[in-house]
C-alpha cells in the first residue's frame, strides 16, 4: 500500500469508523507493515493470506488502492471485477505517466528466482505483482486535486505537461 493510501485512511479514520482488510503480498510481505501502520493509527485492520484475497472479496464494499497512473486512463492493480465491487485508485497527480501500460519495463522474475535456477523446458515464469487494468473495471481516480473519471485523464495530462512533451 502506497503511502498516500495509508494517509487517505489515516485521515478517513478521523471522521468515520470502518475495517481494513490488508493482503500480506508476498513475496515481500509488503502488507505487514502496512497492517501495523493502520493499527498503530486505531483503525481496525485484519491481515489476510493472497490466496484468501478472492474468497473474502465478497464481503468488501470497496476496495482502494495507489498506483501510477497512465495515459490511455489504466492502472497497474488487480481489480475485483468478479463481485462487482468498486475500485477506487488514489494518486498524486505527479505519478500521472504519458507512457502507456505498455512502454513501462517490468520486473524480470531474477527478484524472487535466483538466476541460474534450473526448470523444466516447459515451465514458464512471471511476476504477477503488477496486472493490467483496464480503464474500465476502475470506479474512480482520487487525486491530490480532486476525484475524476479515469476516462477523463487525457484532459488533466494536458493541462500537466506541454503539447509538445506529449503526443495525444
Amino acid at each position: 500500500m502506497c503511502p498516500l493510501v495509508l494517509a487517505f485512511l489515516t485521515k478517513a479514520a478521523t471522521q468515520r469508523k470502518f475495517h481494513v482488510i490488508v493482503a500480506e503480498r508476498a513475496p515481500k510481505y509488503d502488507g505487514h507493515p502496512v497492517a501495523k501502520a493502520l493499527c498503530t493509527a486505531g483503525i481496525e485492520t485484519t491481515l489476510i493470506q493472497d490466496s484468501a484475497v478472492f474468497p473474502i472479496m465478497s464481503r468488501v464494499n470497496k476496495v482502494i488502492k495507489g498506483h501510477r497512473w497512465h495515459r490511455d486512463g489504466a492502472s497497474l492493480a488487480s481489480p475485483p471485477k468478479f463481485y462487482s465491487v468498486p475500485l477506487y485508485v488514489c494518486t498524486p497527480t505527479y505519478k500521472f505517466s504519458l507512457m502507456g501500460c505498455e512502454e513501462i519495463s517490468h520486473q524480470t522474475t531474477t527478484s524472487i528466482i535466483p538466476e541460474g535456477t534450473k526448470f523444466w523446458p516447459s515451465v514458464n515464469t512471471a511476476l504477477t505483482q503488477l496486472d493490467y487494468v483496464p480503464p474500465e473495471n476502475v470506479t474512480s481516480l482520487i487525486t491530490n486535486n480532486r476525484g475524476t473519471a479515469p476516462s477523463y485523464v487525457y484532459r488533466q495530462l494536458s493541462e500537466l505537461y506541454r503539447p509538445t512533451s506529449c503526443d495525444l
